[in-house]
């Protein structure tokens, strides 16, 4: 059973994030839907942890594929030099229920979660344009909105400050690594801060994700298990005494 959770800036993130930290989490707040006349979000890119866009990339980088629904979001603090500056970016922290396992693969070393707290993309905001806040989302990529459903591939990385291997965290893939799954529908539901149905998917560039969007759960599953599996190589990672 997975211990400890411990919330990081994944690789995604980071590039995005420069400069801006992860800020402490104060605030939980409760379930809702993405408002369909809110502010369009702002749009940012950032390079992928792991290859997400194909079957096979999902079967070999991923220990698991489960069904989430996110139910619980921590707003972050502004960092006080941005809050002087009044321009800068909020963190956020999102708590997800794992309802199903759908598939699983046959080297994976830990036990499937029950709930996992991802950092996830949050706000920016300019006080001095007029803008104010708006949401950010990268790019191609769900935000992971209250009260919406997904189906998502699992990674799970070691602590590198631990000799206990069952220390360490559960990470997505990459920007295609997820998809919604509102009303138990593959690809209807939220990306970018926006739902959409499956009319949005005849423009979008091919992917599992678009492969798989309206199909069942037992033919993702059934994609996964004849996909080609490659050989992943781990991240060479190094203690951070700072992350102790």
């Amino acid at each position: 059973m997975v211990k400890h959770v411990r919330v990081l800036c994944g690789a995604m993130l980071a590039m995005a994030l420069t400069g801006t930290g992860c800020s402490a989490c104060v605030e939980m707040t409760k379930p809702s839907v993405v408002d369909r006349n809110a502010p369009a979000p702002v749009i940012g890119d950032g390079r992928d942890r792991r290859g997400s866009k194909s079957a096979s990339d999902w079967a070999t980088h991923a220990e698991y594929v489960v069904a989430f629904t996110v139910v619980g979001e921590v707003r972050g603090e502004m960092l006080e030099e941005e809050r002087e500056r009044q321009e800068g970016m909020i963190s956020r922290e999102v708590i997800v229920r794992v309802d199903r396992v759908l598939w699983e693969s046959p080297d994976d070393k830990e036990i499937a979660p029950v709930e996992i707290r991802f950092q996830a993309v949050g706000w920016v905001f300019n006080n001095n344009n007029g803008v104010g806040e708006r949401p950010f989302a990268m790019g191609n990529a769900p935000r992971l909105e209250l009260g919406h459903s997904y189906v998502k591939a699992l990674d799970w990385e070691d602590d590198p400050c631990s000799s206990d291997p069952h220390d360490g965290d559960w990470h997505g893939l990459g920007a295609w690594g997820t998809i919604p799954f509102d009303n138990g529908i593959l690809g209807v539901g939220e990306i970018e801060g926006r739902v959409q149905d499956l009319r949005n998917y005849e423009t979008q560039e091919p992917s599992f994700r678009e492969q798989m969007a309206g199909q069942s759960l037992d033919t993702l599953a059934r994609a996964l298990n004849e996909a080609e599996r490659r050989t992943s190589v781990p991240f060479d990672l190094s203690c951070d005494p700072e992350d102790q």
